[in-house]
């Protein structure tokens, strides 16, 4: 079943936020500064950070999957990653 247009740019808007994936690496690096820091839980911070384009992945591949069942739930797998990134950036252009 051929998805519509307006369904695959969604999905490809959803996962545009994999692009900054170098520049939140490199932030994540600074969980490490603190010397007296407990190190699992900065490991498991920096893994749960850095971890974010596989969920955006498996989201993406979930409600492609998904759409033939049924399309509303597809929908809103694709369209939460856009609206908080849309959130987020609202957020720093206010505050």
């Amino acid at each position: 079943m051929k998805k519509p247009l307006s369904f695959r740019l969604l999905l490809g808007l959803s996962l545009l936020p994999i692009l900054f994936f170098p520049m939140i690496f490199m932030a994540t690096i600074y969980i490490f500064d603190n010397p007296y820091g407990n190190p699992v839980y900065q490991y498991a911070l920096f893994i749960g950070i850095n971890a974010y384009p596989l969920y955006l992945l498996a989201n993406a591949i979930w409600s492609y999957k998904i759409y033939a069942k049924n399309r509303k739930i597809a929908y809103g797998l694709v369209i939460w990653p856009t609206a908080l990134m849309g959130l987020m950036l609202l957020m720093l252009l206010f505050a």
